[in-house]
Parts: structure tokens; C-alpha cells; sequence
């Protein structure tokens, strides 16, 4: 670990602040250090990834290193107790009001555009949203950054969170032309230039996509427990006894890997709070206690009326994510109906080999959940 500043890399553009970041009474990072390299946080459920990964923010906040952070789970919102941090998305969750309205893709990359070039920390809400909305919306969020880092006079450090990242650059499932595994692989591979570092962080290591993971030069590696992950995990690190070690693992413990720096610690826990549980107590967030944004009405305005050249943006807006749920519903509705229909041609037997079939040839989520009811509404029946 560099011991000066003078000892850091300062190939990529951008000023880096002096302030560490202190993850740990034995792990201190310098922001220089991680400056547009891209990062994995890993650990399955209940390992304390993602409170490793606030602590990690707040770090990055202290040492004036803006962010964005895609949040399905509302475990991020707590940030804005600590400073200017925009909560933006298609509506407010709870205490989590947002700032900024996003209604589509457009403003997304709008709001991406104007969080990079203006050092401004971005906390993108995006649970409660059915999945092809929620990919729309972070592939025009990781657009709007990558084209933000065009200019070489503007380029400025941005780090840019993903949470669940197996779900939206999967090893398989996924076609490599879809458009979120596009913007997003292109912010791993080519990001750096732009001053963009992404973190991956996700409970299936062994399920995001091997020649993305394998970019990634820093690896928080918190406990797992699948053999296909640990099997992951001896790729990355050079530890004796890994599995063993691993089972020895409490909430928070990583191994932390950087270049040739292998460091085993228990990530000190975050100042804010978090619906998250794991590790430490249940606390919500405070919404007496959040900072207002600065400029919020000027940036609504803007991203509501900025234009784009990017015809790859689609409009697509929460109306039509109520369409996608009803279309959902809709499909649930047609399928009950088809094993009503079988139940009555078929024996039971014959009408569940059926759609047991069916649902293993399909991937589609709300197709598979359909099915699934189906199977089970048959199953209860017989």
C-alpha cells in the first residue's frame, strides 16, 4: 500500500483528495487507489456486504468522492444524513422521499450526466420496480455517466455502485447484446480513462460474468457458503484453508485483496443507519436528520428538459411500468386458465408434467412466477 501520496497512481484524471478511507483499524485504502478501477463487494446473504459497502460511501464522502449507488433495497437512503446526497426515482418509499422524480430513461441519463460533472452524490431508487423497467432505467443512468466522462477537461473520479449485480450482468441468462450488459460492461472495461469505478456487489459471485469479474482489481470477499462460490473465491484469493476459514467467518469479516495486499479484517461498522439488519441492530434512518439537497428544483428542471442525441433511449415511463404489471397480471389470469383447461382434458398427473416442462424451458420472471401458481393451484386441487 502506498505510504505517500507521491507513491499513488495519478494516470487517471481527475484530483485525488488525501483524506484515506478507513474501513478497518488494519485496512486503510487511498481514494487514489481505487480511482476508476473497478471493485467487487462479495458475501452472501447476511455476511454484511452491503453494510461493508455504506461504510465504503461514507468513507468516499468524507474524502469528497462523488457517487452514485443503485438501490433496490432502500438500504442506502441513510446517507443523507451525513451530507448532499440527491435520492432520486420514480416515487418515494417511506421515509426515503425522493428529491429528484425520474420518470424515464432520458432523465436518468439527464440526472447521470449532471451527478458526474458536478461531483454530486446520487442514491438511485429503483426498488418496486419490475425488472425491465429497473435495467432500462440503470442502462440509461450508466450511459448518461460513461458520455458525462467524454471530455478530458471535465474527467473527474465517480464511483458507481451496483447492487445485485448478478442480476444485470449475469455469467448466463442474459444476452451479451442487451442493453443494460452493454452500458454496464462498457463502464467496467472502459471506464477508468473516464475516471469511473464500479462496484459490483453481489451474494453470487459465482453468478456474475466471469470475464467482468476478472476485471474487477479489488476484491471485498465476505463470507460464502455455495461450493461454486468458494470454488470462485480460490480463484481470487491465495489463502490457506479458504473454505474453513470462510465457515470461521462472522458478519462484516473480509478478506481484502488489492494487487499483491491480502488483508483479513472486520469491517468497522457505518455511522449511518439502515432497514438492513445484518450486521448490528434494526435502525431506520432519521428523516429530521437528512440534508437538503442544494439546487434540487433547478436539477429537476434540467433533467426534465435537457434533450439527447442518444437515440438508444426509450421513453419509458412509470405509466408503462403499471402497463407491464397489468400485461403481468394478465398473463397469471391466462395461465390459471390453461390449467383449468388441462385439468379437465388431462389427468392431474399428466396436466403437472406439463407445465413442469414449460417451466423448465422458460426464464422469463413473471412467466415463471405464473407458472409456478399454476403448479401449485393444481397440485392443492388434486
Amino acid at each position: 500500500m502506498p505510504e505517500t501520496l507521491e507513491e499513488l497512481d495519478y494516470t487517471v484524471p481527475g484530483p485525488i483528495p488525501a483524506r484515506p478511507i478507513v474501513m478497518s483499524g488494519n485496512l486503510t485504502i487511498w481514494p487514489g487507489e481505487v480511482n476508476g478501477k473497478s471493485i467487487a463487494m462479495l458475501g452472501n446473504t447476511g455476511s454484511g456486504k452491503s453494510t461493508s459497502c455504506r461504510r465504503f460511501l461514507e468513507q468516499m464522502m468524507e474524502a469528497n468522492v462523488p457517487f452514485s449507488v443503485a438501490d433496490i433495497e432502500d438500504e442506502y437512503y441513510g446517507l443523507k444524513e451525513l451530507g448532499d446526497v440527491i435520492l432520486a426515482g420514480p416515487i418515494s418509499h417511506g421515509d426515503a422521499e425522493i428529491d429528484i422524480q425520474l420518470t424515464t430513461e432520458k432523465q436518468c441519463y439527464a440526472l447521470a450526466t449532471r451527478a458526474y460533472l458536478e461531483k454530486r452524490n446520487v442514491v438511485l431508487m429503483l426498488g418496486d420496480l419490475d425488472d425491465n423497467v429497473r435495467k432500462n432505467f440503470l442502462s440509461a443512468y450508466a450511459m448518461g455517466l460513461f458520455a458525462a466522462g467524454k471530455d478530458v477537461q471535465t474527467r473527474t473520479p465517480h464511483l458507481f455502485v451496483i447492487e445485485e449485480a448478478h442480476e444485470y450482468v449475469p455469467q448466463v441468462g442474459v444476452s451479451r447484446t442487451d442493453a443494460c450488459f452493454v452500458a454496464l460492461t462498457r463502464c467496467i472495461r472502459r471506464g477508468r480513462k473516464r475516471g469511473i469505478a464500479v462496484m459490483l456487489v453481489s451474494q453470487r459471485p459465482a453468478n456474475i460474468a466471469k470475464d467482468l469479474l476478472t476485471q474487477c482489481q479489488i476484491f471485498f470477499c465476505h463470507q460464502v457458503l455455495y461450493p461454486t462460490d468458494k470454488t470462485t473465491y480460490a480463484t481470487i484469493l491465495d489463502v490457506e484453508n479458504l473454505d474453513r476459514r470462510l465457515d470461521d467467518f462472522v458478519p462484516g469479516e473480509v478478506f481484502y485483496f488489492h494487487g499483491k495486499e491480502l488483508v483479513q479484517t472486520i469491517i468497522s461498522l457505518p455511522k449511518t443507519k439502515s432497514p438492513s439488519i445484518t450486521p448490528g441492530r434494526y435502525e431506520l434512518p432519521d428523516p429530521e436528520c437528512f440534508r437538503p439537497v442544494a439546487e434540487r428544483e433547478e436539477i429537476q428542471a434540467e433533467v426534465n428538459n435537457t434533450p439527447t442525441e442518444n437515440t438508444d433511449l426509450r421513453v419509458l415511463t412509470v405509466q408503462d411500468h403499471e402497463t407491464l404489471l397489468a400485461e403481468r397480471a394478465s398473463l397469471i389470469t391466462q395461465v390459471e386458465q390453461l390449467h383449468r383447461a388441462l385439468a379437465l382434458s388431462l389427468e392431474s398427473d399428466d396436466a403437472l408434467e406439463v407445465l413442469e416442462r414449460s417451466l423448465a424451458k422458460t426464464y422469463a420472471p413473471g412467466t415463471r412466477t405464473a407458472l409456478q401458481m399454476a403448479i401449485s393451484a393444481l397440485r392443492a386441487a388434486s
